[in-house]
């Protein structure tokens, strides 16, 4: 990432620079960032419709789903019979309700490029959806037989042989989604209901005992953002050490959540804790590299320390900051040191 805030730096029309962003950005969950530098980079070329099938997905991604149709039919009006662009308008077409219309979208993405596994997939559910079953059940054997690692279809032919009463080849769909992914949850009940109707009690105990594990996690997830919250309420309240606690019980939940990690630094910088504050900035950096708050208070803390590397990071947090939308973090707290924070790039 260095290199391309770099290059866009000394050059921000640089479009493939911006699109390679944009990737990293959107790989490491902050798809707002991805957004932002593809609409820079359709802005540079709009003529090219590939970017804009790019900038499309990102919306569609970010849930901005009447951006991501117009944004497809853009492309569409650049370039005719393109698959992938009707295959982006029937999925928005899909969330928001519009199932026939969708239906018709992923029909002509299949007549332009009948080898998209995941236009067969979602044509299956919406057939399927509308009890149009022995068709819905021929698209997912489509999907599965060109991408044999897409485990949702598998997962949707395993509940189609099912409720067909079709119990061997159902075990079949269902160990394979489970084989391709170990925690796809509805997969992992669809073979416990299956065994437990073939009498094969115990062992369908083992997978549905792994379903609850799973929903367990997910709720651990929502959990630890719940202590992150309660940990900046106290933060501000100056109760430090309870907000230190809070802190530590939202990432014990949720090792993943990036904020409370850069929030516990912040807290144990204030404490002038340097040590434990850096690990923790490192720690919310790892989990999310574009996260300029935690490159700037890990500078500051290694600058109170008189430790190397403390240019560097805040020189990446200010780049972050002009190239890289930072959404998601008003009002957080910021970090405190020896500096102030500038528009300036240290040089």
């Amino acid at each position: 990432m260095d290199e391309l805030l770099e290059l866009l730096r000394s050059n921000p029309d640089d479009v493939s620079a911006r699109v390679r962003l944009a990737g990293i950005l959107d790989r490491s969950g902050n798809v707002e960032a991805a957004v932002d530098q593809l609409q820079h980079a359709v802005g540079i070329a709009p003529k090219a419709a590939s970017l804009w099938m790019l900038l499309g997905q990102a919306l569609y991604r970010a849930k901005k789903l009447e951006e991501a149709k117009q944004t497809f039919a853009t492309a569409l009006d650049l370039q005719r019979n393109l698959a992938g662009a009707h295959y982006g308008i029937g999925l928005v077409l899909r969330d928001l309700g519009r199932k026939d219309e969708a239906v018709d979208q992923f029909q002509q993405a299949l007549a332009l490029n009948p080898q998209n596994a995941l236009a067969h997939y979602h044509l299956g559910k919406l057939l399927n959806d509308g009890l149009a079953r022995e068709a819905a059940e021929a698209h997912f054997k489509e999907s599965a037989r060109i991408d044999p690692n897409l485990a949702e279809s598998h997962l949707e032919l395993g509940f189609l042989y099912f409720k067909s009463q079709r119990e061997d080849e159902a075990e079949g769909a269902f160990r394979r989604a489970t084989a391709i992914n170990v925690e796809l949850e509805r997969a992992l009940y669809g073979l416990g209901m299956v065994l437990q109707a073939k009498g094969r009690t115990e062992e369908a105990l083992g997978y549905l005992d792994r379903v609850q594990q799973l929903k367990e996690k997910s709720a651990h997830a929502r959990l630890a953002t719940k202590f992150n919250d309660e940990g900046r309420s106290l933060m501000e309240a100056g109760r430090l050490d309870e907000a230190l606690q809070a802190f530590r019980q939202a990432l014990t939940c949720d090792p993943e959540l990036a904020v409370a990690a850069y929030n516990q630094g912040v807290l144990l910088a204030r404490q002038r804790k340097t040590d434990e504050a850096a690990a923790s900035f490192r720690e919310a950096i790892r989990l999310r590299p574009s996260f300029a708050l935690a490159h700037y208070g890990l500078g500051l803390v290694l600058k109170t320390k008189g430790a190397p590397g403390a240019s560097e990071e805040i020189r990446k947090a200010h780049l972050l900051r002009e190239f890289v939308r930072q959404s998601g973090f008003d009002g957080y707290p910021q970090p405190e040191g020896p500096t102030e924070v500038t528009t300036e790039v240290p040089r």
